[in-house]
């Protein structure tokens, strides 16, 4: 962790462009794959990297811009904007909201999901994550400017929690989306009004603005000329445009903004000067203190790039980009919070700020603080997100290869990443990589407990892994889990007090404290509860919200009674039926998956009660069946129930592995050679043995045909 915080000073915050986060992605994998290289000498040398790059931010920075932006939403005189915009610029946006919203057709005022009163600006330039280090005068400061569409302008206050509005619901909509499949890049518009201002330094003379839409240019003090292209047209920045105001304004649902800045060479010098600072202050220090086994890191790397194409395919703005959540999201309420848990720190408000928004957590604890943590590095952009939705395949594969091997770990993986099998059984990644793409954070706590999972059981051919350390770290990351998706406490309790069991019978004393030390973490979240809102609830207080509380114990309980008395056409048996028929059917929610589901339980029975399978695989079994009911009372959306259904299919394929195979050979005595000399099967096996061997997961030398 200190290798790669001295990384990030080098590269310096917010790391919001894609080659620093690309820097940053490489200091992972290196240090993934590596092993640390920790005299003092190369400590002292990493230091000084970190030092220099960190001297040249400040002494030698590249040339910024001062932008200001936010939403445009009026609603009466004597607000934020009229207040603290030059008159002439707000009495035109006045002028195009009014028309392109007239007052006749608007959203009643304090009805749900309607912008008005709440959604209109309380400041005159919104808060932004990027300019938290910056010194801004307005939102932030920028070395460019390069946008088609309003997502790659990467707006922080499109995800305020003020500007909760459901299209339908308001005159306003926030978004639109286009549902065509080659639309990659243009997927999402944003719909909300906005403006965006800047003001350049003298650096930037001579440089060439360029535009789309409508622009207020400023000549004399206070005076605007309205310049508005249909199509790109450009300007040369003169002498007398520096110090003066800019604003790009995109008022209206058909209103469209697109700019970019073509920089003079003195400009573009300085911020190569910059990139080329942190690029060698970052690859320097991963040279001293990490040994870099390249072999290692082709995997990680491969999986890396699937996982961005994957991304591509489905919301390329996660990778740098910020997409307007929809309205009523979860993403849209944890951005809410997080912006308003960073405005609390940046005001110094300490408390304020580990307050999380709320004095009693509703649900979902974590993800607020991650989401918080996230822009503090990452600022405006989702770029901490997709960095865990990158590094997750590999925990993936480490948890399937333990359990049933590296061959089998291989293709399971790629099958997982690669191919939607997973929707008809046991999910695909492309589950997790388009929820965490709408900043849900189901996905976040399924990797946060396979990460645990994997520490805690240890090395292949261990009944329970004795170091304490692993322990430490396996128990902590079970916790974060939990507060990130409290619905995850049932394995949880399962596998932690499964192996504090095994620890307290083997008399390992400090493998017992490890554990109970690492998941200690978890009391935050009932202390916060009782020190903010004075009552003690352990995790969220959303468990009995009627929007996922479908079926309690006690209509499980009249559906039994309504069978007893043979009433089956019963109200509670029609429901327990639909629910239980709901949760079998799966990802695909295809009723006809429901046979292969029921097996797939009748495996986790096998396992569980098994001594033929070890402890842990038994453990991951019961895990498994304790998350059941969570499906059998909640709402069985597929998010909620990730890590059940990725337990259920390492715990089969397992299964069929160690006992399965055997069986078919016991029933269909010479199946497998067969199988194996059909060309089909001799070239997939092939296939997969020089892919391994490429990859570096085998030892295996790749020969040419």
């Amino acid at each position: 962790m200190t290798v790669l915080a001295l990384v990030v000073a080098a590269l310096g915050l917010p790391i919001n462009s894609l080659y620093s986060f690309g820097l940053l992605v490489l200091g992972v994998l290196v240090l993934s794959s590596g092993s640390a290289r920790t005299t003092p000498c190369r400590w002292v040398g990493a230091a000084a990297l970190a030092l220099l790059a960190l001297g040249a931010h400040l002494l030698l920075p590249a040339p910024r811009i001062e932008e200001g932006h936010n939403v445009v939403l009026i609603d009466g005189p004597g607000g934020a904007l009229e207040q603290g915009l030059p008159p002439a610029v707000y009495r035109i946006m006045a002028e195009r909201f009014e028309a392109a919203y007239p007052p006749d057709k608007r959203c009643a005022s304090g009805t749900a999901f309607c912008w008005r009163p709440n959604s209109v600006p309380k400041r005159t330039f919104a808060f932004a994550a990027d300019g938290i280090f910056d010194g801004h005068e307005y939102s932030r400061r920028v070395t460019g400017i390069g946008f088609q569409n309003a997502v790659w302008l990467r707006l922080g206050i499109v995800n305020d929690l003020s500007l909760d509005i459901l299209n339908g619901a308001s005159d306003v909509e926030r978004l639109q989306r286009d549902r065509r499949s080659l639309a990659l890049f243009g997927r999402w518009q944003l719909k909300l009004p906005f403006f965006v201002m800047y003001r350049f330094p003298a650096d930037f003379a001579g440089s060439s603005l360029c535009w789309r839409g409508e622009v207020l240019w400023e000549g004399r003090p206070g005076e605007f000329e309205r310049i508005a292209h249909a199509a790109r047209e450009c300007r040369t920045l003169q002498p007398a445009d520096i110090g003066r105001r800019i604003f790009g304004l995109a008022i209206g649902p058909d209103a469209a903004l697109a700019m970019s800045l073509s920089t003079n060479w003195s400009v573009k010098l300085r911020g190569a000067f910059a990139m080329a600072a942190a690029t060698i202050a970052s690859i320097g220090i991963l040279v001293l203190l990490v040994q870099w086994r390249p072999r290692r890191m082709v995997f990680p790397a491969a999986l890396a790039a699937a996982t961005l194409v994957l991304v591509v395919l489905i919301d390329v703005t996660f990778i740098g980009g910020y997409r307007p959540f929809d309205g009523g999201d979860d993403g849209l309420v944890f951005s809410g919070f997080a912006r308003d848990m960073l405005q609390h720190l940046v005001a110094g408000d300490i408390m304020g700020a580990l307050k999380g928004f709320e004095p009693v957590f509703y649900f979902n604890p974590g993800m607020r603080y991650f989401r918080a943590l996230e822009y503090l590095i990452f600022g405006d952009s989702f770029l901490g997100y997709l960095l865990v939705m990158l590094l997750a395949p590999p925990v993936f594969y480490a948890v399937i290869a333990r359990f049933a091997g590296p061959a089998w770990g291989f293709v399971f993986t790629m099958g997982f990443v690669l191919t939607p099998v997973g929707v008809l059984f046991g999910t695909s990644y492309l589950h997790h990589v388009s929820w965490a793409a709408r900043g849900y954070a189901d996905p976040l706590g399924a990797i946060a407990f396979l990460g645990g999972l994997v520490l805690l059981a240890g090395p292949p051919g261990v009944r329970f892994d004795p170091r304490g350390t692993p322990a430490f770290w396996a128990a902590l990351a079970m916790a974060l889990a939990t507060m990130i998706r409290p619905n995850l406490a049932p394995a949880v309790g399962v596998l932690l007090g499964g192996a504090g069991l095994a620890a307290l019978a083997s008399r390992e004393v400090a493998r017992l404290a490890a554990l109970c030390l690492g998941f200690s973490a978890i009391l935050l979240t009932g202390l916060h509860n009782w020190y903010f809102g004075g009552v003690l609830v352990p995790l969220s207080s959303n468990m009995h919200a009627p929007n996922v509380l479908l079926m309690t114990p006690y209509d499980y309980l009249a559906a039994l009674k309504e069978l007893a008395r043979l009433e089956l056409g019963g109200p509670h048996i029609a429901r327990a039926v639909d629910q239980i028929a709901t949760l079998l059917s799966g990802p695909s929610g295809l009723r006809v998956a429901i046979p292969l589901h029921v097996l797939a339980c009748l495996a986790l029975v096998r396992v569980l009660l098994s001594r033929r399978f070890e402890p842990m695989l038994r453990l991951v079994a019961l895990a498994a069946i304790a998350l059941t009911p969570i499906g059998l009372i909640y709402l069985a959306a597929v998010r909620y129930n990730l890590v059940m259904w990725f337990l259920m299919a390492l715990v089969v394929t397992a299964w069929i592995r160690i006992e399965g195979l055997a069986l078919v050979e016991f029933w269909r005595p010479g199946w497998r050679e067969k199988l194996l000399q059909l060309p089909l099967t001799r070239r997939l096996t092939s296939a997969a043995t020089r892919s391994r061997a490429f990859l570096g997961i085998d030892t295996v030398a790749v020969h040419a045909r």
